[in-house]
């Protein structure tokens, strides 16, 4: 999908959250040409396997769905290790999807987290091996970018407001769901 300059984006990143509680805030972003127009929140499961069917959710739920062109996260989870299938919210809800991460992903030491946490984990592991099969990988600027349904040079493109629109969702879920923002995207 070629997507145009000035889209409508939605940015989505969670709250911090304790080993100890039950869900964790999320927080989307939309915006576009450097102006928020928007935003939406949901829950999901802290290690839970929900984040999915709550993101597919809130943006079938959302009036800003048929504006939506993009959605960028932070990284493939939300909720610790709760995993985003990127490849089914691109196939359901027809939306380019793009995590980024600072660092370099890997998904052996993912793995092994969820294994460790015995929650799950033979879902997370299908989902997981999915999406790897399914999506990009590519470092732009100073990000490392999984992407699904959206072409390198639209990536490019878009990455500063995407960056940009995701360090707002964080600053958002952080200062909600903790009374004070506080990190880094």
């Amino acid at each position: 999908m070629t997507v145009k300059e000035g889209v409508r984006i939605i940015a989505l990143d969670d709250g911090p959250f304790t080993r100890s509680s039950e869900t964790a805030l999320v927080v989307g972003i939309v915006g576009r040409k450097g102006t928020i127009e928007g935003a939406i929140s949901f829950r999901v499961d802290v290690d839970g396997s929900d984040a999915t069917d709550k993101l597919a959710g809130a943006l079938r739920k959302s009036r800003f769905l048929k504006q939506i062109k993009v959605a960028f996260l932070n990284g493939i989870l939300l909720g610790g290790l709760n995993v985003v299938d990127i490849c089914k919210i691109n196939d359901s809800l027809h939306i380019p999807v793009i995590a980024l991460t600072r660092k370099m992903p890997h998904m052996r030491m993912l793995k092994d987290a969820i294994a460790k946490s015995g929650k799950g984990a033979g879902k997370k592991f299908e989902m997981l091996d999915g999406i790897e099969r399914k999506s990009g990988l590519k470092r732009v600027g100073k990000y490392y970018a999984r992407y699904v349904g959206i072409g390198e040079s639209d990536i490019r493109m878009l990455i500063g407001e995407g960056a940009e629109l995701l360090r707002i969702a964080h600053i958002v879920a952080s200062g909600v769901a903790s009374g004070e923002s506080k990190g880094r995207m």
